[in-house]
């Protein structure tokens, strides 16, 4: 062991402390061998070259002062040796081998020490008999040779250093034959000059394979990261992000995969789509980070309500499917459309707090109502529109009348959407009449609709497909200024009336579309009056009331609309002072036969006049009707009894002290 280490000490001193390659793994080490060898053989047609070129040099420069078949034979040998290198250059120049034995670098080696011998009988031949000039000339050229060969093989240290202290140990024999004592100190300079090659070769040696274990490395790592972002990519394009269940793509690729053999072999299936009610009021009020929890939310309830082979997915923005597959009875999707919308009456724990939310659903059938991904959620959603229709909370199963719905509803959007652009919507004015003075105490403005191709488009049929598109914002504001423009060349005491539904009461460009209005058309704030229906109360939010407070601030005049028709609104009354309550025509319609009809109008202006509020009755047809009204206390009245819409050239005609129509005289 003691031997062993001064040995290895030793040759560190003469050499340098060469790369060890047991560290690596065999294919490293394969590889790396391939990149030393490599390196080498790409100088193959220059060493080639040199070595030929520098022997006929020497052949020429002693022609005359030795054997000449010495010579020959020596030049020979040379460029034969040199020659061997061309068969691995040959077979290796266009690539490099992905991988190299041991055997293959002690070849390497075995050449270089051979050819360093060949060179090194020059000076042990030539040297005893050359001149002085001749001696200078070999040790010059021996110098060179050994530089030159530790340069072309520092890749390879071992075959370098075998090269070069061949190369030394043959020169220096070469010298001590000359018997020339300075010669004694030219082979000391020599051989330092050669622990110094060595120590160099070794070094670029280790640096070499230094830098080829790293290009491996990052292979490795480029390999590694290549692999992981491809499954990365795969998983980001069959997964959603947001609730980690299966986007669209893969829903519809599972669904299809699983509904394939349904229709031979008789088994069952239900395809369920969720959005959820007023989601986009949570994401505007609360923010899209809020919004992307409730969805990760909704996600794990929803998963926690289905069998495990069932698939759930969200399919995009706040709409989600679930696969059913093969119910065990026929009942079973109405069973678990029931289930789920159940399981939403539970408020979901957020970190920002409780958030309330429901989910309407639709539910298709495979295979009556189709067999295909595609098809099943076309029906579906077809469901899903009807639920909503219904109301939040609740379910429908599609049905086949429903495609004509869809297909008239797809027609309208198209329209809506060019309606304003091509000047087919127009606002039309109905009058409405002060009780007390018998005038006309303004007008309540209202959307027409006349498309070229179906006509007058009914304002229940076109708003509830504005609002879902979103195109209500824009038609709101246009009818909004249409309105208050004309009511400007009206009387100072009128008032003009323009509805807002809920969906423009959440959003907050409606504050800055009143401002601008007013200010465009120089109406005064308190003879604009907004009336509003009692759906603005339905998801429970703030947001709507205090909207409405924002409005009350500018001015502007409040109404509650449709008041007393399927929801409880007395405590808003209370905590919103609206100016008016307009008295739904399903009251109005049996006032003059039904007692009970009349108590009720009797109650609600009894409410109105204690909390400071005006009260309209709208949808008056008789004058029978219109002598309960004012007995019941009415502040006003608004319907065909006394005039339909009109054009607002039309309304400009009827202003004036008091109404010259039979209806005050009938009265």
């Amino acid at each position: 062991m003691i031997r062993s280490a001064k040995l290895r000490a030793a040759f560190e001193f003469l050499f340098g402390a060469t790369v060890d390659l047991s560290s690596f793994d065999e294919p490293a080490r394969r590889q790396i061998r391939a990149s030393q060898i490599g390196a080498v053989v790409q100088l193959t047609p220059l060493t080639l070259v040199i070595n030929i070129a520098n022997a006929l040099v020497v052949v020429h420069y002693f022609w005359d002062m030795a054997p000449k078949p010495t010579l020959v034979a020596w030049g020979l040998l040379i460029s034969a040796l040199a020659a061997l290198g061309l068969k691995p250059w040959l077979g290796k120049r266009h690539q490099q081998p992905k991988g190299v034995s041991a055997r293959g670098v002690r070849r390497v080696t075995m050449h270089g020490a051979v050819l360093a011998m060949a060179w090194g009988l020059a000076p042990m031949l030539l040297l005893p008999h050359a001149d002085l000039m001749g001696q200078m000339f070999l040790i010059f050229l021996a110098t060179g040779m050994m530089a030159g060969g530790a340069f072309c093989l520092s890749t390879l240290p071992f075959a370098g250093l075998a090269y070069t202290w061949v190369m030394l140990i043959e020169t220096i024999i070469g010298m001590s034959l000359t018997g020339h004592a300075p010669f004694v100190y030219v082979g000391i300079l020599l051989t330092t000059y050669t622990i110094f090659l060595s120590h160099n070769l070794v070094a670029h040696g280790a640096l070499f394979v230094a830098h080829v274990s790293d290009k491996l490395k990052l292979a490795a790592q480029s390999e590694l990261i290549a692999q992981l972002s491809e499954e990365r990519i795969t998983h980001l394009a069959y997964c959603d992000p947001v609730t980690n269940l299966p986007n669209r793509v893969a829903f519809c690729e599972q669904a299809d995969r699983i509904l394939s053999g349904m229709t031979e072999s008789g088994r069952t299936a239900a395809l369920l789509t969720l959005d959820l009610d007023q989601f986009k009021f949570v994401n505007d009020t609360l923010g899209h980070p809020v919004g992307d929890a409730l969805l990760s939310a909704v996600g794990q309830r929803l998963s926690a309500c289905v069998r495990e082979r069932d698939i759930v997915a969200r399919l995009g923005g706040d709409e989600f499917a679930i696969l059913q597959i093969e119910p065990e009875l026929p009942q079973d999707a109405m069973m678990l459309a029931r289930q789920i919308v159940d399981a939403f009456k539970e408020p979901f724990k957020l970190a920002h707090g409780e958030l309330a939310i429901s989910t309407s659903i639709g539910i298709a059938l495979v295979p009556a109502d189709g067999c295909t991904s595609d098809l099943l959620l076309q029906r579906a959603e077809l469901g899903l529109y009807a639920a909503k229709d219904d109301g939040p909370g609740t379910y429908h199963f599609f049905e086949a009348n429903m495609e004509a719905g869809a297909l008239r509803r797809r027609a309208l959007e198209d329209g809506l959407r060019m309606a304003l652009k091509n000047g087919e919507m127009e606002v039309v004015f109905q009058p409405l009449i002060d009780l007390e003075s018998w005038s006309l105490a303004g007008c309540e403005a209202l959307a027409r609709w006349k498309s070229p191709e179906w006509g007058y488009v009914s304002p229940a049929e076109f708003i509830p497909v504005a609002e879902a598109t979103g195109m209500i914002d824009e038609i709101g504001a246009w009818i909004l200024r249409a309105a208050v423009t004309e009511a400007q060349n009206w009387p100072n005491d009128t008032v003009v009336a323009v509805n807002l539904s809920a969906v423009q009461l959440r959003s907050q460009r409606l504050l800055s579309t009143v401002v601008n209005a007013l200010a465009d058309s120089g109406l005064p704030a308190h003879r604009l009056e907004l009336e509003v229906t009692e759906s603005i109360f339905l998801d429970g939010g703030e947001g709507p009331l205090c909207m409405l407070q924002n409005l009350r601030t500018l001015g502007v005049r409040t109404s509650l609309d449709d008041f007393g028709t399927g929801y409880s609104s007395l405590s808003y009354l209370r905590r919103f002072p609206f100016d008016k309550i307009k008295i739904d025509k399903s009251f109005i319609d049996n006032v003059a036969a039904s007692s009970e009809s009349l108590a009720i109008i009797r109650a609600i202006v009894a409410l109105a006049n204690t909390l400071g509020m005006s009260t309209t009755a709208e949808g008056v047809e008789s004058t029978e009707q219109v002598a309960r009204l004012l007995d019941a206390g009415c502040t006003q009245i608004q319907g065909y009894v006394f005039s339909a819409p009109r054009p607002a050239t039309d309304i400009a005609r009827m202003f004036g002290p008091r109404l010259a129509v039979p209806l005050a005289r009938a009265v």
